[in-house]
């Protein structure tokens, strides 16, 4: 169990760090201690908004091997190694993760996979766990308004996401406005109508159906 915010010291057992996660003992879900905790980035103010495992996208190959964890105001890093002995390394990026609601995993072309997110600049990045860069260029003014107009009408909205593996496509909800990704083709569109909320995959005899919209 890995639990985001919460950092047990000997100090304080039930100070709540919101730049630390941590992980229970081993087979012990009850059971936390100071030493299963790990900072993530500069010891400031900013909090951890989501953290995904991530690995490389072939068979054979255990894709949990990496955690891949962003902050609300700047930064993603990646984590490797075992519980207790992880390894740090800063993947570059200027901006913070705006909603963990909008993280997905996708596949990709290259042997690494990729994680899409919403960026407090109001644009979608992408990271393969070693460099970060952004994607939707192609549609950014129509984007960062829509994004700008929705959280001055609710500064609590969020920004739900999903992937149909079916189709191969990334979207986010932005509103009642779907952005839609196409991660083969680099290409972008954008629907109403499409019901908004949280998202849901259902397996029914055997058949996964997703509670996403099919284009």
């Amino acid at each position: 169990i890995v639990a985001c915010g919460v950092n047990f010291t000997p100090a304080s057992p039930s100070a709540f760090q919101p730049n630390v996660f941590s992980w229970s003992a081993f087979d012990a879900p009850g059971n936390w201690t100071a030493a299963n905790s790990q900072v993530v980035g500069p010891n400031n103010s900013g909090h951890l908004e989501f953290g995904m495992p991530f690995g490389i996208a072939e068979i054979g190959v255990n894709p949990f091997r990496t955690l891949i964890m962003g902050r609300a105001d700047q930064g993603i890093y990646a984590y490797t190694g075992a519980l207790g002995s992880l390894t740090e390394a800063l993947i570059n990026c200027p901006v913070g993760c705006l909603d963990e609601a909008s993280v997905q995993f996708l596949p990709s072309a290259e042997a690494f996979g990729t994680i899409i997110l919403l960026g407090t600049d109001g644009q979608f990045w992408a990271t393969n766990g070693v460099t970060a860069y952004p994607i939707s260029l192609p549609v950014l003014p129509i984007l960062s308004a829509a994004i700008q107009s929705a959280l001055a009408t609710n500064p609590s909205q969020r920004f739900n996401s999903s992937y149909n593996e079916k189709s191969q496509y990334y979207w986010c909800d932005v509103a009642g406005t779907q952005y839609v990704y196409k991660w083969d083709l680099k290409c972008w569109s954008k629907f109403q109508g499409w019901p908004t909320g949280p998202t849901f995959v259902v397996n029914s005899g055997g058949v996964v159906n997703f509670g996403v919209p099919t284009m």
